[in-house]
């Protein structure tokens, strides 16, 4: 879950749940079980309504939701629930695809300039291993981010001042551009219905996804020695060098 406060008070906003992974077990079914009852197509709903309403006083809409209905989990059966539930405040879960597109080749770029660095990366590997090399890549990424930090806060610095400075180290402004989102989401597209919305057109869409789709399927072929060259090139795959791109 996403979310940018522990479920520790009594608000409806603390956790987003846009972004929701969970374990295919039979303890998840069990919290599955438990959410739904809360839900519309139940007898319960205007009990479990005036349930949250009083125990989540800043809540907006009246009716029960999804997003209501966990949290209410979360603090009234923290012992039996809230264990198991982690809410992510520091990854970057989601992004808005018109923020992302346009920066996935430099993206790609920053993450060949590492593999440059450090030759190990640079291994092609079967799956059973690619929580090890992940862990290696995110390593080397984060100082990147550190260092990419540092050097926009001495030049915030320069022209806006201490006062400016310590709002971005706060914000983690740089944190979210320098990586790239868990997801992409495509708001407004609306591919089904072509009934997209009238800020963008819908080659931009269809683009936007080809190269959310092709940079995404590049960290798969990669460790096989192919890649796309081209993120608005679905149809072409070409082989990688032996040790690229030292």
């Amino acid at each position: 879950m996403a979310g940018g406060m522990r479920y520790t008070t009594s608000t409806a906003g603390q956790v987003s749940i846009k972004v929701f992974l969970i374990r295919n077990c039979q303890w998840s079914m069990n919290l599955i079980e438990a959410w739904v009852i809360m839900g519309p197509q139940t007898p319960y709903y205007e009990r479990w309504a005036r349930k949250q309403n009083s125990l989540l006083k800043d809540k907006q809409i009246s009716n029960p939701d999804d997003q209501s209905g966990l949290i209410y989990l979360l603090i009234t059966q923290k012992e039996r629930w809230a264990h198991k539930n982690y809410v992510e405040n520091d990854y970057y879960l989601h992004r808005y695809w018109l923020a992302t597109v346009d920066d996935l080749d430099s993206t790609t770029k920053r993450y060949m300039e590492i593999e440059r660095e450090v030759d190990m990366l640079r291994r092609r590997h079967a799956e059973k291993v690619n929580q090890f090399y992940g862990t290696m890549r995110e390593q080397h990424v984060d100082r990147e981010v550190a260092v990419l930090t540092r050097r926009h806060a001495e030049k915030v610095s320069q022209f806006y001042g201490a006062m400016r400075e310590h709002y971005l180290k706060d914000k983690d402004y740089w944190k979210d551009y320098l990586r790239r989102p868990f997801l992409t989401h495509f708001s407004g597209c609306q591919p089904c219905s072509g009934q997209h919305s009238p800020a963008f057109t819908w080659e931009a869409c269809w683009k936007g996804m080809q190269r959310a789709l092709n940079f995404a399927d590049n960290q798969v072929l990669s460790r096989f020695g192919f890649v796309h060259p081209d993120l608005l090139n679905s149809t072409f795959v070409s082989p990688l060098q032996f040790n690229f791109p030292a």
